[in-house]
């Protein structure tokens, strides 16, 4: 039997990852010059990205778990499709922004549509065995690391040029520029989903259609399952903290302005691409997906505990750098590995655990705790932050470790 070409999937995630990869770097400068241009709330910057977060993620949160039944039911294709259209759309929205609310329109828009990584899993799922299933989302997780990779170093040159060209539309917004060529990729995720006519596209059988929210719901109930949903959901929280909380770490503790943050930003993608694409794929089958979930969980605790009181150090220079930025940089490679070996791993042992006909639904139940993650985390953490640096970062680290403790108990039992 001829290996299903799944290539076409990961490219279209690629390129989806690529814009978000440009948007995330801009977010603090975008939010803080939207709030300055028209924005009466006296709310901190921070607080205001976390509100743009914390809604697209929102939306995510209600509509992918929903999107994944769907996609069970009706294919894949055309779920993946509409996704691909509502991600092309926010981008409109994006460029054409002349407020804080008509961009925070625009990322509620982009959060209702954005499915797209639940399918690509559930495609994954489908077309891959069980001893397949692990190297297929590394090689996922390596298509998203390197939009990660590329997008902020595209961010970079689109900057650059920007500066060498008078390029203001004071009538939209100072950072529309940035945002033209992720609208002109995105173009392209819905015409490969139209005319791609390989077998890829098929769905499962047998799904019952039930509500998608109380999907979820169900499988929290299912003691067998809580401690992935559980373990997943503390470690995303904590996940979602330091992301949307990085990019300011940067600037008010390391003096970072946006190009430097786009290349911390695309360093962390490079390490993330090749560790998902290259070394897990050579050591993932020399233990169980369980094993690198836990000691992922576990690096993580320990890398959200030390990550703040780095940029406390003095700014000592050792050839040509100061310790605290040569620390923060060993310390951000530690953690981009712990992620690099869970994320895809977790993926995985979900998988194997789920029945061949909802495997669309447990990875809509995993990306709607991720967003539900999504949602709560920045409004926390940017609200902590604001009260005390590092408050959300300590928070952080509790979280991964009561993680690690409920997902090792439960693979623990199970073995037993």
């Amino acid at each position: 039997m001829a290996r299903p070409n799944l290539k076409v999937v990961y490219l279209i995630v690629f390129l989806d990852m690529l814009g978000f990869g440009v948007i995330i770097p801009v977010l603090r400068d975008l939010t803080a010059y939207l709030v300055q241009n028209g924005t009466s709330a006296s709310w901190p910057p921070e607080v205001f990205m976390g509100v743009l977060m914390a809604s697209y993620s929102g939306a995510q949160m209600l509509s992918a778990p929903f999107i994944g039944r769907l996609s069970d039911i009706y294919g894949r294709r055309p779920v993946f499709l509409f996704s691909a259209i509502g991600n092309l759309a926010s981008y409109v929205i994006w460029i054409l922004s002349s407020s804080y609310w008509v961009f925070l329109f625009g990322r509620i828009v982009s959060g209702i549509t954005g499915g797209n990584i639940a399918i690509a899993q559930s495609i994954l799922a489908d077309n891959t065995s069980a001893d397949e299933r692990p190297r297929a989302m590394g090689l996922l997780g390596a298509a998203i690391g390197m939009g990660f990779v590329l997008g902020p170093f595209l961010g970079v040159v689109m900057i650059k040029i920007k500066h060498h060209i008078n390029l203001d539309m004071p009538e939209i917004n100072h950072f529309w520029f940035i945002g033209i060529v992720p609208l002109l990729l995105s173009v392209l995720p819905p015409i490969m989903i139209m005319f791609n006519r390989g077998d890829i596209w098929g769905r499962a059988s047998g799904s019952d259609g039930c509500s998608a929210l109380v999907a979820v719901v169900q499988s929290l109930a299912r003691v067998g399952d809580r401690a992935i949903y559980v373990a997943h959901l503390l470690t995303q929280l904590s996940f979602v903290a330091f992301e949307v909380l990085f990019a300011w770490i940067l600037q008010h503790q390391y003096g970072f302005d946006l190009k430097d943050t786009y290349y911390y930003f695309g360093a962390q993608g490079l390490i993330l691409a090749i560790v998902q694409g290259g070394i897990y794929r050579r050591v993932e089958k020399r233990r169980p997906p369980e094993y690198w979930v836990r000691a992922g969980f576990l690096a993580s605790a320990m890398g959200m505990l030390l990550l703040p009181w780095i940029g406390y150090m003095p700014a000592t220079l050792i050839f040509g750098l100061t310790i605290k930025t040569v620390l923060l940089t060993m310390l951000i490679v530690f953690m981009t590995l712990a992620l690099g070996f869970s994320a895809p791993s977790i993926q995985a042992y979900a998988s194997l655990r789920a029945a061949t006909t909802t495997q669309g639904q447990t990875m809509g139940n995993l990306q709607a705790l991720a967003s539900m993650a999504r949602f709560v985390a920045p409004l926390v953490a940017t609200s902590l932050y604001a009260a005390w640096l590092p408050l959300p970062f300590v928070f952080g680290g509790i979280a991964c470790f009561v993680a690690w403790i409920v997902f090792r108990r439960q693979t623990s039992i199970q073995a037993g």
